[in-house]
């Protein structure tokens, strides 16, 4: 397990939310780039997939994102 990932564990449910729309925001800035904020989104949308059980949570907090970029 990552360091991210143990900080990630312990973050509420507001926090994780914070956290997830901020990566996937860094990652899309960071497309064309190796760069962590990428492999920080994996983790992210692990940790709603094993909190919850699928991948809502996570999948409208991209439509959010989206929509806030366009």
């Amino acid at each position: 397990m990552t360091e991210y990932q143990e900080k990630i564990i312990k973050m509420s449910v507001q926090e994780l939310r914070s956290e997830t729309k901020d990566k996937i925001g860094e990652s899309s800035f960071w497309s064309r780039e190796n760069h962590e904020s990428h492999s920080q989104v994996d983790a992210c949308y692990a940790e709603w997939v094993k909190r919850e059980g699928d991948d809502s949570t996570y999948k409208r907090l991209h439509q959010e994102v989206r929509k806030e970029y366009t």
